[in-house]
C-alpha cells in the first residue's frame, strides 16, 4: 500500500513541474516546442515556427517561417 501511495505522490508531483518562461531568448535558440513556449524572445526577434514541434528565434524580417 506504501508503495502505492508513493508512486501516486511522485507521479503528481512530477507532472506539476512549471517551468519559468525567459524573456530574453536569442537568435536561433528555441522558443516553443511540442509541449509549448519556452517564453518570449528578445526583442527584434520574433518566435518562428519553422514545424509543427519546433520554434526559434528568428530577426523579425525572416520570413520562413510556418504562417508568414
Amino acid at each position: 500500500m506504501f508503495k502505492l501511495l508513493t508512486t501516486a505522490l511522485l507521479l503528481v508531483l512530477s507532472t506539476n513541474v512549471v517551468v519559468a518562461q525567459r524573456t530574453d531568448i536569442g537568435l536561433n535558440e528555441p522558443c516553443d516546442t511540442f509541449v509549448g513556449s519556452l517564453g518570449t524572445c528578445a526583442p527584434g526577434l520574433k518566435c518562428c515556427i519553422l514545424n509543427p514541434d519546433n520554434g526559434v528565434c528568428k530577426p523579425e524580417s525572416f520570413t520562413g517561417c510556418i504562417g508568414d
